[in-house]
Order: structure tokens, then sequence, then C-alpha cells
């Protein structure tokens, strides 16, 4: 609403991550704020302790890294369209008014 009232366009994205039936570890919960290395030695520590979560969280590293990346493409390839609608843009206004743009 805050972009919109000043003229910034905005799209909002979600990617889900996980179906709705799986549960996430109580690791992930834990550790959201923790830096990396803290991260590391916690997830040591709690699957020392839960051997039997490995899978599910290796697993669940699957899904981030799928959706981020699937994040990550989209969000290149809204990019590079808005790039491209801004230069057919600019050089739309320099032919109507006469003016020569450079493409660089």
């Amino acid at each position: 609403a805050e972009a919109s009232r000043h003229g910034t366009p905005c799209v909002p994205i979600r990617v889900i991550l996980d179906p709705v039936e799986q549960s996430v570890s109580r690791l992930v919960e834990d550790t959201l704020g923790d830096t990396s290395m803290r991260r590391a030695f916690r997830a040591a520590g709690y699957l020392a302790a839960h051997p039997r979560e490995a899978w599910g969280l290796l697993r669940l590293r699957g899904q981030v890294k799928l959706a981020s990346g699937t994040l990550g493409d989209f969000l290149m390839i809204l990019s590079q369209s808005s790039e491209r609608r801004f230069e057919e843009s600019r050089l739309g206004v320099a032919q109507r008014s006469g003016f020569p743009l450079s493409r660089e």
C-alpha cells in the first residue's frame, strides 16, 4: 500500500517451502536468528541428540534450495523484463521528442 501511494510498482511474491502436512523441526524454529556458525554448532548438537531427524532436515535443506532457486530465477526474469520495458520506454520518448539517446 505504501509503495502504491508513492507510485512505486510492487509485486507480492510467495514461495511455498513445505507442504502443510509437513512439520518443521524444532531446530529450524530455534535457530532462525542465529549466525551461520552458531546454527552449524547447534545443528550438530541437535542431530547428535535426535539422529532420526537427519533425513527430514536434509529433505528440508533440498526444499530450501529449490524454493530459493525458484525465487531467484523469478526475480531475475522480472528484473530483465523491467529493464527491457524501461529501455523501450526511454527509446520511445527519445524518438518522439527527436532527441537521440545512446543505448548505454
